[in-house]
């Protein structure tokens, strides 16, 4: 809808691989949705972790100094806190 073109049968959206950014300016792509309708999976939220870290680049100029992953979560919150939020 904003205007992100789609190609071949998968309607696989057009972007840059380095950077994760679209043909519209400013419009990222992040997991699974870099590979439009998948027939067959090549993407999957396991493997997709690095675009976080390619669109921060793309944007402040610099790598995340870290990247969180599943075994890298810290819930110190109670559950008091979390429901507060």
């Amino acid at each position: 809808m904003v205007g992100v073109q789609l190609e071949g049968e998968n309607r696989v959206p057009v972007y840059n691989p380095a950077t994760m950014e679209t043909n519209v300016p400013g419009v990222y792509l992040a997991g699974t949705v870099a590979a439009g309708v998948q027939q067959r999976y090549v993407l999957f939220i396991e493997n997709s972790h690095e675009h976080a870290g390619k669109i921060t680049q793309a944007i402040t100029g610099r790598w995340p100094v870290a990247l969180g992953d599943a075994r890298g979560r810290n819930y110190t919150l109670s559950l008091a806190q979390i429901q507060a939020n």
